[in-house]
């Protein structure tokens, strides 16, 4: 996570292979989520678009797309 003074952004989030489907990567971002909420802190993450996995978690979470953009 790093904030610049308007926002916390979470980014470079993610749970080995080996880890996953264990519902980690959930409840890690709940508590991460929770963390910011407590600081009184907005959130911005950003997900590759083909990264459908994340994007179904934090849909889950409340999240929606804002919008999409190309590097």
């Amino acid at each position: 996570m790093t904030w610049d003074g308007r926002r916390i952004y979470l980014h470079h989030f993610g749970i080995l292979p080996d880890f996953q489907r264990r519902g980690l990567g959930t409840e890690l971002a709940k508590k991460s989520l929770e963390w910011i909420q407590q600081k009184g802190q907005q959130v911005k993450l950003e997900v590759h678009k083909k990264n459908h996995a994340a994007k179904r978690l934090y849909e889950k979470l409340g999240f929606f797309a804002f919008r999409d953009y190309d590097i």
